[in-house]
Order: C-alpha cells, then sequence, then structure tokens
C-alpha cells in the first residue's frame, strides 16, 4: 500500500506492472542463503538479513546518496566489499554465525525470552551449555544431557528401534528436555519423571519407560543377573506375555515377592516364570494364589518354611483361605476365580515337583478329592463373621457421626447422614447382602396384616420380588428417608432408587456397593474406642479389630441372632433366602435348636432386640 501511495500509477497500473520484493524464508534456527554481495569472484558468506543482503550491506544500502536508486543499479556501482563469515554459534551443535553476541540470532533471542521470564540469569556462555541446537520437526538432540544419561537414552532408542517400534521426534524432544540435569536414569525418581511428561501428552511417557526398561534389563544382564532373579520385580522386563499387537506386556508395574514369606514357594513362582513365560493374566492369578497360601501357611504351626514338613492339614488351611477370597468391599469373588487361583497354586506345585524343585515335598501336601471349592452360599452365609452384638451396640450409639468425611456427589452433609444412617438400619435390620441393599427401590415398602414388608432384590442367585418382614423401627427408618430422598439432588437415572448413585457416570443407577463399604469403614475408623466383648488378664475388655466389621458381615449377625433367638431352621432358611439347608445349619451350635415345623409358617415380628431388629419370630400355622 505504501508503495502504490508513492507512486504515480493508478490502480490498475500499479497492479499490472508491482511486483513484490523477495522474501527470504527459512525455518527457525536454520541457517539463511549468504548475501548477495559479490566481488572478485568472492561472495559475502554473511547471511542474507533482508534483500538478499546482510545486515551490514543492508545497512549501507539504506544510507546511499541517491534515495531513489534502483537496488540493481546500487549493486552495480556499488564498491563494497564482500565480508568474511563470522564465528559460529557457541551453543553446541549449532553450525549458525553468532549474531550480536557470542550466541546466534536465533539462540540469542532464545536467551532474551528467558531472562525476561525470569527462567534464567545465567551469561550467555553458561546459558550456552545447556542449550539444545535447534531441529527440523523430524530431528532431536541428545547433547544437553549429561552423560551417562546420554548414553543410555541413546541405548534405549536403538533397542525401540531394533524391536520395530516408531521412534517419535517430539515425544523423543520432550523427553530429553524432561531429563536435563538426571545424572542417570537408573538413579532418578520415574514417578516424578513421569510427573513432569505427562503435560506432554502419553508418547513421551511410553518411550521413557521403554527406554527406563531396556536400561535396567542391561544393567542386570551386565551384572549377570537375570531379571527373574530379585525378589522386586519389574514385570515389563520379566518376558510376560500379553494380548499386545507386540505379543509382550508393555506396562511397567512393580511386584515385591518377599511378600511370599516362604522361600521355597517364592523359588519355585520365579522358576516357573522362567520356564513357562506366562501371560499376564496368568502370572497375576497365580501370584494371587501364592500370596494367599503363603498366609495361610503362616499361620500355621511352622509357618509352612519346610516343604518336607507339611502335610494334608496344610493343605487344608490353604483350600479354607482360598473358599474364602474376597473383594476390597467384602463380597466372596466368584466361584470360578476361586477355583481357578485354587488350581493355579496346585499347578505349581506340580511344577515344582516335575522340576525337581520340591521332591523332598510329602504326597499328601497336594491335590485331594475331598477338597472342592463349594458354591458362593455356602462360605459367603457360612457362620462365624457375625459382629457380636456388644459391638453393634456401640454402632448404635455413634450413629450421629456416620456420613462424616465421606463426600457423596451433590448431597449436603445432613443429606449423607440420613442416607447413611437408613443403610445401616437396613443393613443390621434385615440381612440383606450389600448389593441388595444399595438396589432396594423407592417403593420397596407395603404393609400386610402381619405387618411392615421390605420388597428387595437377590441378584446373586436371580430371584427377584422377594419379600422380608422387618421390624417398625426400621419400616420407620425408611420411610423417613423416603421423604427426605424426594428434596435430595440426585441424578435423574437414580429416580427409581432408594439410595441414588454417586453421579451419573459412576456405573450404577443406585449406590456403588463399594461406594456403600468405603463410607462404612470410614465411619468405623472414626469412632475413637470400639470394645469387644473378650476381656484381657486384668479384665479390661479388648479392643474390637475394625476390619471384621464391613457390610456383608451384617447378614451374618442377622443369621446368628435369630439362631441364638432359637427361629427354627426352616424359618430362617426363608429369612436368608438360601437354598441349602445344609447352610442355614451352620449358624446353630445345639442339635436341639434345629427345630422345623413341618409346614410354612407365617412369621410375625414381636419385641425388638437391642439393634432394633426382631430378636425372635412368633409362630402360627
Amino acid at each position: 500500500m505504501l508503495e502504490f501511495r508513492s507512486s504515480d500509477l493508478s490502480r490498475e497500473e500499479f497492479i499490472a506492472t508491482y511486483r513484490r520484493p523477495k522474501r527470504i524464508r527459512t525455518p527457525w534456527g536454520e541457517e539463511r542463503d549468504p548475501c548477495c554481495i559479490e566481488r572478485d569472484g568472492a561472495r559475502c558468506t554473511r547471511p542474507a538479513n533482508s534483500l538478499e543482503l546482510c545486515r551490514t550491506h543492508y545497512s549501507s544500502w539504506n544510507r546511499r546518496s541517491d534515495p531513489e536508486m534502483p537496488l540493481e543499479q546500487w549493486l552495480a556501482t556499488s564498491t563494497l566489499r564482500p565480508f568474511d563469515a563470522r564465528p559460529t554459534c557457541i551453543v553446541r551443535g549449532c553450525s549458525s554465525q553468532r549474531s550480536v553476541t557470542v550466541l546466534c540470532k536465533p539462540h540469542n533471542e532464545t536467551w532474551t525470552r528467558d531472562k525476561r521470564a525470569g527462567r534464567t540469569t545465567a551469561s550467555a556462555e553458561v546459558w550456552a551449555e545447556r542449550a539444545a541446537p535447534f531441529q527440523r520437526t523430524n530431528q532431536f538432540s541428545l547433547l544437553i544431557l549429561e552423560e551417562p544419561a546420554r548414553w543410555e537414552v541413546l541405548y534405549g532408542l536403538q533397542q525401540r528401534d531394533a524391536r520395530g517400534g516408531v521412534i517419535e521426534p517430539t515425544a523423543t524432544r520432550h523427553l530429553v528436555r524432561g531429563l536435563v540435569g538426571v545424572k542417570s536414569m537408573l538413579a532418578a525418581d520415574p514417578d516424578t519423571l513421569v510427573a513432569q511428561l505427562r503435560s506432554k501428552g502419553n508418547n513421551p511417557i511410553a518411550h521413557f519407560r521403554e527406554i527406563l526398561r531396556a536400561i535396567r534389563v542391561a544393567s542386570l544382564e551386565f551384572r549377570g543377573v537375570k531379571p527373574t532373579e530379585p525378589d522386586v520385580w519389574d514385570l515389563a522386563t520379566v518376558g510376560l506375555r500379553s494380548k499386545t499387537r507386540s505379543g509382550r506386556r508393555e506396562q511397567s508395574a512393580t511386584v515385591d515377592l518377599t511378600a511370599v514369606r516362604q522361600t521355597w514357594i517364592r523359588e519355585a513362582l520365579k522358576e516357573w516364570v522362567r520356564s513357562t513365560s506366562p501371560s499376564s493374566g496368568d502370572f497375576n492369578r497365580t501370584l494371587r494364589a501364592c500370596l494367599t497360601a503363603s498366609d495361610a501357611l503362616h499361620a500355621r504351626p511352622g509357618g509352612g518354611h519346610k516343604p518336607a514338613e507339611l502335610r494334608f492339614l496344610d493343605m487344608q488351611a490353604i483350600f479354607t483361605a482360598m473358599c474364602d477370597l474376597r473383594r476390597k468391599d467384602g463380597q466372596l469373588i466368584s466361584r470360578n476365580t476361586r477355583k481357578s487361583t485354587y488350581g493355579a497354586f496346585l499347578g505349581l506345585l506340580d511344577f515344582g515337583r516335575t522340576a525337581g524343585l520340591l521332591d523332598e515335598m510329602s504326597a499328601s501336601f497336594g491335590r485331594h478329592q475331598s477338597l472342592v471349592i463349594p458354591s458362593e452360599e455356602a462360605v459367603e452365609d457360612s457362620a462365624g463373621k457375625a459382629i457380636p452384638e456388644p459391638v453393634i451396640a456401640q454402632l448404635d450409639a455413634h450413629l450421629a457421626s456416620i456420613g462424616t468425611g465421606f463426600p457423596y456427589g451433590d448431597l449436603s452433609l445432613e443429606d449423607i447422614r440420613r442416607m447413611m444412617t437408613t443403610v445401616y438400619m437396613v443393613l443390621r435390620d434385615t440381612g440383606r447382602r450389600p448389593t441388595e441393599v444399595a438396589s432396594l427401590r423407592r417403593k420397596c415398602l407395603s404393609t400386610n396384616d402381619d405387618g411392615d414388608i421390605l420388597t428387595w432384590d437377590n441378584h446373586k442367585k436371580r430371584r427377584y420380588g422377594r419379600q422380608l418382614p422387618i421390624a417398625g423401627e426400621t419400616a420407620q427408618a425408611i420411610r423417613t428417608w423416603q421423604a427426605w430422598r424426594d428434596s435430595i439432588p440426585a441424578p435423574s437415572s437414580s429416580s427409581e432408587y432408594l439410595f441414588p448413585s454417586i453421579t451419573p457416570r459412576s456405573g450404577f443407577r443406585h449406590m456403588d456397593p463399594g461406594a456403600l463399604a468405603t463410607g462404612l469403614r470410614l465411619w468405623v475408623q472414626s469412632i475413637p474406642e470400639l470394645l469387644s466383648d473378650q476381656l484381657d488378664t486384668e479384665g479390661n475388655r479388648l479392643p474390637f479389630e475394625r476390619s471384621l466389621v464391613f457390610p456383608y458381615a451384617f447378614r451374618h449377625s442377622y443369621a446368628q441372632r435369630h439362631a441364638d433367638a432359637g427361629i427354627p431352621i426352616d424359618v430362617l432358611k426363608e429369612l436368608m433366602d438360601h437354598r441349602q439347608i445344609t447352610t442355614t445349619m451352620t449358624y446353630y451350635q445345639n442339635p436341639r435348636e434345629l427345630h422345623q415345623t413341618g409346614e410354612n409358617p407365617q412369621v410375625t415380628r414381636s419385641e425388638r432386640g437391642p439393634t432394633g431388629s426382631p430378636s425372635s419370630y412368633n409362630l402360627a400355622a
């Protein structure tokens, strides 16, 4: 526009004759073409800055005597001589000429920008020691790394390339910048480096983990140690198979095998991994089996450290522990999972015997036809895990503090307290499983001639619309919460359920049983003192183990409470919704208590027990 205004041409004539000056475009950090000044066969070797002239020659052009003289005429008449190239930039690997400092123009601008932003106070010479040369998109440099970290990264990249992995220059540049100042990757904290790289995406983290894995393996091999020999394993280095495209485990995870207390189990597990190269799933299953067996043997006389001394009773203890494998929320895992876990341990024993590792072990410590994993119902509802009534009474006394420190979606503290109070009372007074309580419908209460009835679903056995007589106090607690439930900010997907989900994205339309267990655990842990009914040598009550208070334990308490009250076994079987009466029998200690009416009785409520649940039932034929 300035050229058009300064000319005497019309708009059409200017457009037809104007030629835009050639612009010099070079990638950032690269040296420009040399200046166009040439005399006697020698050309100026300084980079062109504007109009194909270096800075010095361009300044002379601006100071020419005739401002109207065209560039071509000035070049033909000028007596300027070409200049020799300046020294190169002091940044290692940078071949560009220096500008006004010991740095090239791009590095000088970067250094100046860092000083203004407060990222450095160092001189140009000191700053250049840590600076990297400028790279194109497909380039990276390891020069800024210290030794041996530089050689470690180079070796790791070589290993990644050898297996056919893609090396992304941008990800590698982010990784290199994150490793500045690190002496050796083996001595660095991986979690800290991963946290620094997280903002750059997953690729730099993936490069870092694979490089670190390759270095660790190389370090072990250099010392003549196999990855499976130490007691602490990086699972990505021990050769586990996986379903990834590479056919091996890519994610790194650390496993401390010292948790397996018995050396013979630990060494058998190591040799099994070395010999069979199991998949990640098989290894995790076998490791869990070893940990369960180790804990069971540790509780036995001798601790199970001498294989030659192990007998059938020791295997029976392991079998019992396998039968009672549970999730974190206290619920029993599926029978197939318990069966496969127990089978994994037996398979490890078979391997150890075949490999000659367990020659001294007795044949009685092995497979037995009598040791068969029972059904979930037989194990879940067997007696022995009931919370004592004196402990329940103490829980009742601290009910005002339930829900504190347990955030739940958009609910207020009062909303959470009321909800968890109702959850606790239903658990305590009905004996339903945690999932059955969490999934109660808002219209779960009804009334008949015998009193209040709770309608619930047995999800485990797919028996829905079951009915249970409950105490008036429990029914009133549910009604109070039903009225309060109408005013709380709950997800719309939970509109049909008594206890709403924590968020619309929780995976449950009703309360997550895991959240129920968490809320109960936090409350129990917050109670200042919880005493058992056992006494020490001085007659003082001993503390009660708080881990024994979990949602499912209230089902055992419900069953034991009714058995102790003399409820006939066939009545309790119906109340518990058991299919097999043998499961119900475990709650009766006295054979005389196994009274059956011979008919389907009508159950009516009588006086409440100390926990607010029916302490006994009247039978009417």
